[in-house]
């Protein structure tokens, strides 16, 4: 989100060439990508996998994902509404609901790549003028990383 477009696309340019990357074409790499709406809630229910399930269906989720106590929904996009506006109404707490771009492949850095990498994406959410960063870096947990 800017009010400069050319500062913006400068600052970025910066950042990539910083960390030994390159700035490509306006939507070059964005068959990499699929557009999916991510239902976030909490499990104050404490669903079960059937539970979640029979509500990931009914209210046109295509898919949900338990993580400890984080339930995550899929939706097509233009499903997102509908889809939060039924989790929500089944009474689970709502932590978000965004349209995301999930990447179809991921890689793996390691070593010097995957620390330049990580200080490149600390840099660019750093910045006021970008509001997402969309990548395909398979990153380490936290925990892994002990």
């Amino acid at each position: 989100m800017t009010d400069n477009k050319n500062r913006s696309a400068g600052d970025v340019r910066h950042c990539f060439a910083k960390y030994g990357g390159e700035l490509g074409q306006s939507n070059c790499v964005s068959f990499m990508f699929e557009k999916k709406g991510i239902v976030v809630t909490e499990n104050n229910l404490n669903l079960d996998n059937d539970g979640i399930f029979e509500l990931a269906i009914n209210s046109g989720a295509d898919d949900f994902q338990l993580d400890d106590d984080v339930i995550e929904f899929t939706c097509d996009p233009s499903t997102l509404s509908d889809v939060r506006d039924g989790i929500v109404a089944s009474g689970l707490t709502l932590i978000s609901a965004e349209m995301e771009l999930l990447p179809q492949t991921t890689i793996t850095l390691e070593g010097d790549n995957l620390v330049k990498f990580e200080k490149m994406l600390d840099d660019l959410n750093a910045s006021d003028d970008v509001q997402n960063v969309y990548h395909n870096v398979d990153l380490p947990d936290d925990d892994d990383e002990e």
